[in-house]
């Protein structure tokens, strides 16, 4: 019987997904500005920390809202960054980009036409990467049962010989 609960290693890289992403609500000078925490991002943060709680509470059936948070949360990294850094970018959403992270500092090199995502997004796609890996290989993992669990085939039993 699967019971898709979260590995430790998936719970450990998610808490260190966690503790990077909290980094948006203090912010750090050339890595991230300071978001509110009543947003859309506070949001999501406030869902990862339930998740993790809930990895450490050993909830069962629990890597499947959590993989499902993280291929969203991908989704939209995905979109909002890593597009048109692989793939040319519209003069609008260079302009944009250039905007709201140009001040930051940057592990890839620009090229032309494309947007380049700073340390931090790099470093948060990395973590996701990462922590979408666990949380398939705790989606694809069969657990024994526990021991003395209903549902655990009773243990054969043997005939009785030569009673006196």
């Amino acid at each position: 019987m699967r019971t898709f609960r979260l590995g430790t290693a998936t719970w450990a890289l998610g808490a260190a997904l966690a503790a990077w992403f909290a980094l948006d609500f203090v912010g750090v000078h050339r890595l991230v500005d300071r978001e509110p925490l009543v947003s859309l991002a506070g949001l999501m943060l406030a869902l990862l920390v339930l998740l993790l709680i809930g990895g450490l509470a050993r909830v069962r059936y629990l890597a499947i809202p959590y993989g499902l948070s993280l291929a969203v949360w991908a989704g939209l990294q995905w979109d909002t960054h890593w597009s048109t850094f692989l793939f040319t970018a519209s003069p609008r959403k260079l302009a944009w980009y250039e905007r709201v992270f140009g001040d930051h500092g940057h592990l890839l090199t620009a090229r032309p036409g494309h947007t380049t995502p700073d340390t931090y997004h790099t470093v948060l796609a990395l973590l996701l990467l990462a922590n979408l890996l666990l949380v398939g290989r705790d989606l694809l993992r069969r657990k024994p049962l526990d021991q003395g669990h209903l549902s655990a085939a009773p243990a054969a039993i043997e005939p009785a010989s030569n009673i006196n």
